[in-house]
């Protein structure tokens, strides 16, 4: 999560969770201008890697049950075919890396028809089903519209260089806020209603980054509570993966868009 503005702050932020709102202590600023997320602000957060022979990746989550995680399909398909549970490793349970309680999930189902078109990934969504957590509490997931210009909140555990350096991923969850854009055709000229993008123009060194994808994209809801509304897809900029640059951007699949889909993942009616 590349976020170096020195202007973000939060004052307070109320997340529903379940059936009940939590309040959030403030957020606390890093040296380079961006903050991390408490444990309290964030019981839903999941982290995930997955390992082959050819090295690991990290990818983000969200969950939404108690057993059940949404994060991007990208995320969960290897090079040939989706990883096997044995190859993968969630963690929840806490903001920072080395408290979290790890498990191997039971089951991993991407979207049947997740793929690339005009190279922007469609359909870009996975359910991950780990055993039943206790103590973890479930986002819920905005089903309104998300607005141009709206201010949204993107969570990840990915890189804080715009280089993408691995060496530069936190130990803890990072947050950023970053700004719904207007004029989006020039990097999704797909248009279909199932992504949201947000860019960078609107806060400069601000953006997600290399391993923050299948982070969850929030919405502040009467300026009162959290509620999912996306997760991280892909971005940078056309034809350079930098992050964080000017003319930059920011897709996420908008998960009001695949609510079918997850009901059949997971057996949840919505």
């Amino acid at each position: 999560m590349l976020i170096v503005s020195a202007k973000v702050f939060l004052l307070l932020i109320l997340c529903v969770a379940a059936s009940k709102v939590i309040a959030v202590p403030h957020l606390h600023r890093r040296i380079i201008g961006g903050f991390d997320v408490p444990d309290s602000a964030a019981p839903w957060a999941a982290r995930l890697v997955f390992t082959s022979g050819t090295g690991s990746s990290l990818c983000a989550g969200t969950f939404i049950s108690q057993r059940h995680i949404i994060t991007a399909a990208h995320c969960v398909i290897g090079p040939s075919a989706v990883y096997p549970v044995q190859n993968t490793t969630v963690g929840y349970g806490s903001s920072e890396l080395t408290k979290q309680t790890k498990v191997m999930p039971v089951k991993i189902t991407p979207h049947p028809y997740f793929g690339s078109q005009s190279n922007i990934n469609i359909n870009d969504i996975a359910v991950v089903e780990i055993p039943n957590a206790h103590n973890v509490q479930p986002a819920a997931i905005y089903m309104g519209t998300v607005g141009v210009h709206e201010s949204v909140l993107a969570v990840g555990w990915g890189a804080t260089t715009g280089t993408n350096d691995p060496r530069s991923a936190p130990s803890r969850l990072r947050g950023a806020y970053l700004k719904v854009g207007q004029e989006c055709r020039r990097v999704d000229p797909v248009m279909d209603g199932s992504r949201i993008c947000t860019l960078n123009k609107y806060t400069v060194g601000r953006a997600t980054c290399k391993g923050d994808s299948g982070g969850g994209l929030f919405v502040l809801a009467n300026s009162t509570v959290l509620l999912l509304a996306g997760l991280d897809s892909q971005g940078g900029r056309i034809g350079d993966p930098t992050c964080g640059t000017a003319d930059g951007y920011s897709l996420f699949t908008r998960i009001k868009s695949h609510m079918k889909f997850i009901g059949q993942a997971t057996g949840i009616v919505f």
